[in-house]
């Protein structure tokens, strides 16, 4: 566990800051690419909104997937788990609560314009900030311990010893997997893949619109499903014991996004007609 930031008498926690810079850096990025994101571009005003209708969607429904996933829990304490926005999200009710916020949004917006923007050309740039501030925020997580894996013999395997760290008692000074620094590498590699390859494809009328949208989804969906085999932390039973929660969405994910690429295709069949209007 990394140690605190004293500033005068107020502590910061690197996984919070952490996390706030991986917000910050997906938000940047969207906006030095705001023209080539097809969202509303009449005012910066506008612009802004949308990303921070998407953030408040994600908000939501990571803290909504938690309340899920930890029912039982919630019953006995509900207010701490309300209250307490230090911890309690999780990540796949995160993306689907922002991609829902992002579509209510542009209904709303296309009722007051004569030209209607299509969904997929703005969320095929909304979907590559989230790894490219994901990393950051998972780094946030190995900092303080959560996400963490299960004991492992292999010589990577890392130590989590303070007692206010987010690994159980029993687990304390015991080699771990860095399910952490997976994922976190995982999506850094994820984010260079769409940022470079997939949206100037995308842009060069190569791609279709969409594929960033639905590549990002499989494409996370099964490095998730992955990782699960090696946490070691609490993450509540659904259906059945053998498969986590984010195992379950992860398959639900994959099975629909693999659907629609094949169904849409990925090349772009007309290059020249091809609008981001309805």
């Amino acid at each position: 566990m990394l140690p605190f930031i004293h500033l005068g008498s107020m502590r910061l926690e690197p996984y919070g800051i952490l996390i706030v810079l991986g917000t910050t850096l997906g938000m940047l990025w969207l906006w030095y690419r705001r023209g080539d994101l097809h969202a509303p571009e009449e005012t910066p005003g506008q612009f802004w909104t949308l990303i921070y209708v998407i953030i408040l969607g994600g908000v939501v429904g990571g803290k909504l997937g938690y309340i899920i996933v930890e029912w039982a829990w919630f019953r006995q304490e509900p207010l701490l788990l309300l209250l307490d926005w230090r911890t309690g999200w999780v990540f796949w009710f995160s993306v689907l609560g922002s991609i829902v916020a992002g579509w209510v949004y542009q209904q709303i917006h296309n009722r007051s314009q004569e030209k209607k923007r299509a969904y997929l050309p703005i969320a095929d740039y909304i979907v590559a900030a989230l790894p490219l501030g994901h990393w950051l925020g998972r780094l946030g997580c190995f900092s303080q311990g959560c996400c963490h894996g299960r004991p492992t013999s292999f010589p990577w395997g890392v130590t989590f010893t303070h007692p206010a760290c987010s690994v159980q008692e029993n687990l304390l000074g015991v080699p771990l997997h860095p399910t952490q620094l997976y994922e976190s590498g995982a999506e850094l590699l994820l984010a260079a893949v769409l940022i470079f390859h997939v949206l100037p494809a995308i842009e060069k009328g190569i791609y279709r619109y969409g594929t960033a949208f639905y590549g990002f989804l499989a494409s996370y969906a099964v490095i998730r499903f992955t990782i699960e085999f090696f946490r070691g932390d609490d993450r509540g039973s659904f259906l059945a014991a053998a498969l986590s929660p984010s195992q379950w969405v992860s398959l639900f994910v994959i099975t629909v996004s693999a659907a629609a690429l094949l169904r849409r295709g990925i090349r772009e069949p007309d290059p020249d007609g091809r609008s981001i209007y309805l």
